[in-house]
């Protein structure tokens, strides 16, 4: 019973953010952004932009840097769990990386985080959660992310957050830079799965029921990357606005493209995610093909800007759609939800709350 009215406190509050964020998308369409001024598991691929997105112009123009406050990561408020259950489940992990991040993200305690970097100090998902999370001054953050570049050079998230960071220091021609260079990427990976896995075995580990794990680790994870790179996604939009300002039409539809491919890899990423993430990657990634012409092809060969975004107004009719079935989710008996919590993990929440609308139609 108890799991039962957990469950059903998260669904409201993911019901009442969603509509939040689908009004904010809404709002968008009539306002142009020019006017606002671990172990590597399965990689998100970035379609290369190469063949026909070339560098920009530098120097790049330079533009008034509108005030940008963090972006704080949401989530469910953290379940009540007893240091000395998650103690225990270090102790039966002998302190491995994926325990200790697990039960600082849990815990929010960022002593456990300093811990797994001195015992694996070039692990990638280490460095990524140490970037984002930590105490850390910004010089040892820029440091940390440079071994995170050296480390998986393949990796297009190292990329956008150095991108970030030149935007944040002022320099404009190394953001654009990292930016291009992200967009020549074959993958982007946050590690959102490695780190969904980590967090239901930390709370199996503390003794939580699996349906309840499964749930606490699905619905009540930090998006702590999600919040940089929309960060990153105003940066952007104001580089391509300065472009087309300056009259350098190429350079401006450059910096479109290499935008619409980052809101592709931040949806493809966290795919696997709450509808919320889902909602908020779709919106950065339609700001940026609504500033392109439909005919403009994405990748050589490949879509157009215009049927991308019909693929992604389809794709927001789905979520309108699943919603509707967190109903019947919420009068599901235990079996039933810990196999929905299963489709959670392999679809994400989009793809469960759809399946299970499909199960129940007559």
């Amino acid at each position: 019973m108890k799991n039962k009215q957990s469950l059903i406190a998260v669904g409201g509050l993911l019901a009442v953010a969603l509509v939040v964020v689908i009004r904010n998308y809404r709002a968008g369409d009539a306002v142009s952004p020019r006017a606002a001024n671990g172990v590597v598991e399965e990689r998100v691929p970035v379609p290369s932009r190469g063949k026909i997105n070339p560098m920009p112009r530098l120097p790049a123009p330079r533009f008034k840097a509108r005030q940008r406050p963090a972006v704080p990561a949401q989530a469910p408020e953290t379940p009540e769990l007893s240091r000395e259950m998650l103690e225990k489940h270090l102790t039966d992990t002998r302190r491995s990386v994926a325990s200790l991040l697990a039960v600082s993200r849990i815990t929010k305690d960022l002593a456990l985080l300093d811990e797994a970097k001195r015992k694996d100090p070039g692990n990638p998902q280490v460095l990524l959660d140490w970037i984002l999370r930590s105490a850390a001054t910004p010089e040892e953050k820029k440091q940390a992310l440079d071994e995170f570049r050296k480390a998986v050079p393949d990796n297009a998230v190292g990329d956008y957050l150095f991108a970030l960071q030149q935007f944040e220091a002022g320099d404009v021609d190394g953001a654009v830079t990292a930016l291009w260079q992200a967009s020549q990427q074959p993958a982007a990976d946050a590690y959102f799965m490695n780190a969904l896995r980590d967090a239901e075995e930390a709370y199996i580990g503390a003794g939580y029921p699996p349906l309840q794990a499964l749930m606490e680790a699905a619905m009540g994870m930090e998006n702590h990357v999600l919040g940089r790179f929309r960060q990153l996604s105003d940066w952007t939009l104001d580089m391509q606005a300065a472009y087309a300002a300056d009259g350098d039409a190429e350079s401006a539809r450059t910096i479109a493209l290499t935008g619409s491919g980052m809101g592709a890899a931040m949806l493809r990423q966290f795919e696997h995610g709450t509808v919320v993430d889902q909602v908020s990657a779709i919106n950065y990634e339609r700001k940026f093909l609504e500033l392109l012409d439909p005919a403009v092809e994405l990748v050589a060969g490949g879509p157009t800007a215009g049927a991308r975004l019909d693929e992604l107004n389809a794709l927001r009719d789905q979520i309108k759609s699943a919603l509707e079935a967190t109903v019947l989710r919420d009068h599901l008996d235990e079996s039933a939800m810990m196999e929905y919590y299963q489709q959670v993990k392999l679809k994400g929440e989009v793809g469960a709350l759809l399946g299970l609308q499909q199960m129940k139609k007559p």
